[in-house]
């Protein structure tokens, strides 16, 4: 790992505040500016004219869109976490019905045994 000492970190601090000052004395040109502002609009009117012959190419073709997806791609997700949910109630149906089966079997025995004592009291 790289330690830096006193006077590397002032070396450096001074490189950037250099780096700062001549950045903001080029923005400070309006010429500069105007160009820059100039550069990004060609570069969102070709992002635009990109997306729209991408989404006719898609049409053509017959493929979904990519907000299309972005759709089913949601819808799967909720559908997954809704699957989730019902695997846990199935799962936890099945823990109550096995414990319900116990309990009826406990009683199958108590009501065998009842039985059971009935029958020799009434034959006594």
């Amino acid at each position: 790992m790289w330690t830096f000492d006193e006077e590397s970190a002032k070396r450096y601090k001074k490189i950037e505040a250099d780096f700062n000052r001549e950045i903001l004395s080029m923005m400070n040109n309006m010429m500069v500016v105007s160009k820059f502002g100039q550069a990004m609009e060609d570069h969102l009117d070709e992002v635009v004219a990109i997306r729209k012959l991408t989404k006719s190419i898609l049409e053509k073709l017959g493929l979904p869109e990519r907000d299309e997806i972005i759709v089913l791609s949601k819808r799967v997700i909720n559908l997954e976490a809704r699957l989730d949910q019902l695997d846990d109630l199935v799962y936890d149906s099945m823990l109550e019905m096995r414990a319900y089966q116990d309990q009826l079997r406990n009683l199958s025995k108590e009501l065998a045994e009842l039985s059971a004592n009935f029958d020799d009291d009434v034959l006594e």
